[in-house]
């Protein structure tokens, strides 16, 4: 009965508190990173052009 009782506390915090903080994180993080994404953009633009782009117009020469 003990074990029983267990399983259902158990159950009773993942399905009320655990999975809840899952979802919640889960659109935190997809939000977050919407919203970071555009001024992001521009770093890798600008990484890309000062470092990629360079030394490949090194090694064309």
């Amino acid at each position: 009965m003990t074990n029983f009782l267990i399983e259902i506390l158990a159950t009773l915090i993942y399905m009320f508190v655990l999975f809840p903080m899952f979802i919640v994180l889960n659109l935190f993080f997809m939000i977050l990173t919407v919203l970071v994404l555009p001024i992001k953009i521009p770093f890798v633009k600008n990484y890309i052009y000062k470092h990629i782009l360079r030394n490949t117009t090194k090694i064309d020469k």
